[in-house]
């Protein structure tokens, strides 16, 4: 008997909010295509499209092409078929999620500290805010992530920016 496309899901996957489904996949997605050297941003286009955030593709594409040029460690994606969230997948949903509630440049810049130069954090904010609002917009809200960055900013420490300095333009 062959199995239903519902059950080759994960029941953990399916138990997330539809936006992190959709956010989730398609980072899982754009990381083979690009691992593998495959063309799939007619895919991801299409399914931006069918979650009516069809201007949320270029925002997407965006991010992710400058979170994988600028990472200064290797970035870790699951397969797309996998339940588990790795800690990286949490860390891109928890940055999309800083910058719906409005702390992108604090929390959002913290989240990504351990991960990139100061200098990156800077140029992915644009494409992120950009994904954040497009996706709020249409009610596709990301939760929040709980992480050592979350307890920093709630016990009101200095931002990642303040201890790093500013960059001079």
């Amino acid at each position: 008997m062959a199995k239903s496309r519902l059950s080759m899901i994960p029941p953990e996957f399916l138990d997330l909010p539809f936006s992190e489904q959709l956010l989730l996949w398609a980072v899982r997605l754009w990381a083979t295509g690009a691992r593998d050297g495959t063309n799939v941003q007619e895919t991801l286009r299409h399914a931006f499209k069918l979650a009516e955030v069809p201007d949320a593709y270029i925002a997407f594409d965006g991010f992710l092409s400058t979170i994988s040029g600028s990472a200064t460690v290797q970035f870790g994606s699951r397969r797309s078929k996998w339940a588990e969230i790795s800690d990286d997948e949490h860390l891109l949903l928890g940055f999309i999620a800083a910058w719906q509630q409005g702390h992108g440049k604090d929390h959002g810049t913290a989240l990504l500290s351990s991960r990139f130069p100061l200098a990156a954090i800077y140029i992915i904010q644009g494409p992120a805010s950009k994904l954040a609002e497009i996706l709020k917009c249409r009610g596709l809200i990301i939760r929040p992530r709980c992480s050592r960055q979350t307890e920093y900013y709630n016990n009101e420490k200095e931002s990642v920016i303040e201890q790093q300095g500013r960059i001079l333009h």
